[in-house]
């Protein structure tokens, strides 16, 4: 038998070779327990986080003009989000968690949101939420209906200086992932949420997503290419000088705009960024810089 000496300042020499120590994998799913946030379940074994997901999540701002450009401030749907995607040994998503909290409401639309996902419904299993949310009927790929009225959500706008303000609301959701898709196919960021106009000439059709994203089965095709919007394939939701009518921001305190002040006026370098495609002048939203905002134009909580 040969005995291991370690090596140490008397024995520089040593004796052997160390056994080979076996880290413990104890639900035998092949990722070792000290990597494994389910060390007890083998269909289980990462979590995979949202930017900015420890520190209030990334920032939605919605205009709800579409396909006119309106007023352009950018307020009146505003949320935070937050997604956890849960994957196994494989980095496949078995299940995905979100977290939204809508902090403005500006204007009188009585505004729905929603959020769709890169999934086929019927792969969305054990379905459970805060406050009753369910997948919406009539889609295939599945779509969860956040907030059904913003109005009614929220009696204060929370865009007017000077004005009372609502508390944020908060939703919760999750369900588990049959059949999933690999982490890097679907991703852990906004997948594609969007905002429906619930005016009387409007209604549920009315959609108004991220530049670029899809919209849902039940969106009013026609509406594309009529009034301000210049869709086009890999651009919808687009002006013809790239502004969309959505914002996804990797920020959870995003100081959006007063009511009917255009964000093209309270955030000087806003135009050049969107004109862009997003390729220049990225620190639009957050530099405090002179020449990039007109504070007199941001909203500020009384």
């Amino acid at each position: 038998m040969i005995t291991n000496i370690v090596k140490d300042e008397c024995n520089t020499l040593g004796n052997g070779e160390a056994p080979i120590t076996t880290k413990p994998d104890r639900d035998k799913d092949g990722v070792i327990d000290d990597l494994d946030a389910y060390p007890d379940d083998d269909k289980k074994a990462y979590n995979n986080y949202s930017c900015n997901y420890f520190n209030g999540g990334s920032t939605l701002a919605f205009e709800d003009n579409w396909p006119s450009e309106g007023d352009y401030d950018m307020n009146d749907v505003v949320l935070t989000y937050k997604h956890l995607a849960v994957t196994n040994y494989k980095n496949i998503i078995v299940r995905v968690e979100g977290e939204y909290n809508l902090i403005a409401s500006g204007g009188d639309f009585s505004n729905g949101v929603g959020v769709m996902f890169n999934l086929p419904k019927a792969n969305a299993t054990n379905f459970v939420s805060s406050n009753n949310l369910a997948p919406e009927n009539g889609q295939d790929s599945l779509v969860v209906v956040l907030f059904a009225d913003t109005r009614a959500a929220q009696a204060h706008w929370n865009t007017i200086l000077g004005e009372p303000t609502s508390a944020s609301v908060s939703t919760t959701f999750g369900f588990d992932v049959v059949n999933g898709p690999h982490i890097k196919t679907i991703g852990i960021g906004g997948y594609n949420p969007f905002i429906w106009n619930n005016s009387s000439e409007s209604g549920r059709g009315h959609e108004t997503h991220l530049r670029g994203k899809n919209p849902t089965k039940l969106a009013n095709s026609a509406l594309f290419n009529t009034k301000d919007d210049a869709s086009a394939a890999g651009k919808n939701y687009s002006t013809a000088k790239n502004h969309p009518w959505a914002l996804e921001l990797p920020i959870s305190n995003f100081a959006y705009p007063i009511e009917k002040s255009n964000i093209k006026d309270a955030y000087l370098k806003y135009a050049a960024w969107a004109t862009s495609g997003g390729t220049t002048n990225l620190d639009w939203y957050k530099s405090s810089e002179d020449g990039y905002r007109d504070n007199s134009l941001i909203y500020r909580k009384k």
